[in-house]
């Protein structure tokens, strides 16, 4: 406990240039801090917009052949029944 009376002592006294010093330092890391918070809301606010408005316009599974493929009714009917299927497009 007598490091830290000492070193407020000499850190806040009114006759050194040291208290300004102190005072602008500690401001400055304030501000840092107060930007690394406001930044991490803005990242965690874009990721969940990306995931919402990007991610649920792309397809979840798409299904390729190597020489094309021929919209097939029976496939689009039977592949439309699959339990959780929202939508089937060709």
């Amino acid at each position: 406990m007598l490091a830290v009376e000492l070193g407020l002592r000499y850190a806040f006294s009114r006759r050194s240039a040291l208290s300004f010093i102190s005072l602008i330092a500690i401001g400055g890391l304030a501000l840092s801090v107060a930007v690394l918070v406001i930044v991490t809301a803005v990242i965690n606010g874009f990721e969940r917009e990306l995931r919402e408005r990007v991610f649920g316009v792309l397809p979840h599974a798409l299904l390729e052949a190597r020489g094309g493929m021929t919209p097939d009714a029976k496939a689009i009917d039977r592949v439309s029944r699959v339990p959780g299927v929202v939508g089937v497009a060709p």
